[in-house]
């Protein structure tokens, strides 16, 4: 299958999760991240604001903020490229590019080198870490050389054994659904 096809798969298969499944699934996923090692150890976490089906990150989001870590969103541009920059209040944001929910574009962008942990979406993830995005290559173009554990948050059903993958595509660390914190096989 093509990278097309496996969107369309993915796709069918968010539109058929029942709100409430959906609901607890994402539920799921932010106690696993809240008490995983690797997010408890982060001072500064890259994070999204969900959109258009994606496992809703809004207790995360508020967690890190209560929790005092410095939270980051990122900020695609029209030139193709992304950054990360911080938030105090994600629920007063705007929509960017691509109708996103981002940082305000005067808000300076962190280096790379300050975020400890970065949860990212995808529209599917395999089990070797491909990660399958909406195909405008933002983070593609912004992981690697990042040296921060990266984790794709995802619904069970976005989860397949092997992805189609090309040279430019960047993978993620771990997967996590509501069925656990899965290291990709490398």
């Amino acid at each position: 299958m093509t990278k097309a096809d496996w969107r369309a798969r993915f796709a069918a298969a968010r539109a058929a999760l029942a709100p409430d499944e959906a609901a607890r699934q994402a539920r799921a996923v932010t106690e696993l991240v809240l008490a995983w090692p690797l997010y408890r150890a982060a001072r500064t976490v890259l994070l999204y604001a969900p959109l258009g089906g994606e496992l809703d990150t809004s207790a995360l989001l508020d967690a890190a903020l209560a929790q005092g870590k410095a939270l980051a969103l990122p900020r695609c541009g029209a030139s193709g490229r992304m950054d990360a920059a911080p938030v105090t209040n994600w629920r007063g944001l705007a929509r960017g590019a691509l109708g996103i929910l981002s940082p305000p574009g005067d808000a300076p962008a962190l280096p790379p080198r300050v975020i400890d942990l970065v949860l990212i979406p995808g529209v599917g993830f395999d089990a070797h870490g491909m990660r399958l995005g909406r195909g405008g290559g933002y983070y593609d173009r912004y992981l690697p050389g990042c040296a921060y554990p990266k984790a794709g948050l995802a619904f069970a059903c976005q989860t397949v054994s092997a992805l189609p993958r090309e040279p430019h595509d960047a993978g993620v660390d771990y997967i996590i659904t509501f069925q656990g914190i899965l290291p990709a096989k490398k």
